[in-house]
């Protein structure tokens, strides 16, 4: 089930991590669900994702995810 509060603590999360450095996406899931939630929150996660590159705050090549520079 996707709630607002998850999506964007999935989004801050995501935002922090790819600011250090580029994530494989498979990786970057685990941090996220290890840090926020399990596996019932994977759709905020694909939701949080899916926002950040459409808003284009984050760019995905393959299954590289990465802050714009």
């Amino acid at each position: 089930m996707k709630r607002v509060s998850k999506i964007i603590e999935y989004q801050k999360v995501i935002n922090r991590l790819v600011a250090i450095r580029d994530y494989d996406l498979f990786e970057l899931e685990n941090i996220c669900l290890c840090r926020i939630g399990h596996i019932a929150c994977w759709e905020s996660f694909v939701h949080a994702l899916e926002d950040l590159l459409a808003n284009g705050s984050i760019n995905k090549v393959g299954n590289v995810v990465f802050k714009k520079r």
